[in-house]
């Protein structure tokens, strides 16, 4: 039995099958609590800078709205929570899209279980520009040839750990052949 972080929760490989399991909302802002309290040295780089500049930035915004509303004049309310909600419409969107490209397109499902019997292959992929480091694991299934992206946890100190785990996991534990990346 093994196990390694995703994006969306956990990959646990054991009883014969890759097994994702989902943490939820409540669960993510868990994690991303634990990994603000890790390693003080590693705390500055540029992931967790970014997120705290983002952060500032949206401090800033809705305090510029909540003191325009309370002090300054009411008509700047609406329009303040109209950008928000065109903001938030359009990052979902964009989200939407992606996993139907993503599915449509490249050929990816969305299975939560994989039977280790039916993996032909397992492509580990390094963080690249703009890529986050994933693992693919192609497999048959009912006669039909299917992939499925498993996106590592990379919102944590460890985040090279991590995608090391994933790759000694899958490759070299349960000996599942290796594709050329």
């Amino acid at each position: 039995m093994g196990r390694f972080r995703t994006r969306e929760g956990w990959c646990v490989v054991e009883h014969g099958e890759v097994r994702l399991e989902s943490l939820g909302v409540r669960g993510r802002l868990v994690r991303t609590l634990r990994n603000a309290k890790r390693s003080h040295e590693q705390r500055y780089e540029r992931g967790v800078l970014r997120f705290v500049g983002v952060v500032l930035l949206g401090a800033f915004s809705v305090g510029q709205l909540v003191y325009r509303a309370l002090f300054v004049d009411w008509r700047w309310l609406p329009l303040g929570v109209g950008v928000f909600v065109v903001v938030v419409g359009v990052v979902y969107a964009v989200h939407v899209l992606r996993r139907f490209v993503r599915r449509r397109f490249r050929g990816y499902t969305d299975d939560r279980t994989i039977p280790l019997r039916a993996v032909d292959s397992v492509e580990p992929r390094q963080k690249r520009l703009f890529r986050a480091p994933h693992v693919v694991v192609r497999y048959h299934e009912y006669g039909d040839a299917k992939k499925r992206r498993i996106g590592v946890c990379t919102r944590t100190p460890l985040a090279a750990d991590e995608f090391e785990t994933a790759k000694a996991l899958l490759l070299d534990d349960h000996d599942l052949p290796i594709a050329p990346a």
